[in-house]
């Protein structure tokens, strides 16, 4: 005849400290929610409010379109550099983001990148 096995002491700490752990991380991401929450509504304020504080002045706002033409411009000055010493200019200047923002004319024609179309139907791009 068997006889049933009870839970042993051992196992009943093990199942409180899994579901205290469970409970827990559900309370500290509840919680992290709050902070970013609070902070968001404080930085609003700050902006909004119009302070003259130290901290305030120097948290500006992000303007993506601004920093974007300073990268261009400091990359197309600094390709230009190289080209009138006779070297090539970076790589970067021939990459997507870029290409389509500088102003071609005034390199070497052998700076120039080359027209994708001419590779139309092609297999690879050039």
């Amino acid at each position: 005849m068997s006889h049933p096995q009870t839970e042993s002491q051992t196992e009943v700490p093990s199942w409180s400290q899994t579901l205290t752990r469970i409970l827990a991380w559900q309370l500290n991401l509840l919680e992290t929610h709050y902070r970013v929450g609070f902070g968001v509504v404080e930085a609003s304020l700050d902006l909004f409010s119009g302070t003259n504080e130290p901290e305030a002045q120097a948290r500006k706002p992000y303007e993506p379109e601004a920093q974007a033409r300073d990268d261009v411009q400091t990359l197309q000055a600094r390709a230009l550099e190289q080209v009138q010493k006779g070297v090539a200019p970076p790589k970067e200047i021939y990459r997507v983001p870029y290409r389509n923002q500088i102003d071609w004319a005034r390199f070497p024609a052998w700076a120039r990148p080359i027209d994708p179309e001419i590779f139309e139907g092609a297999g690879h791009e050039g």
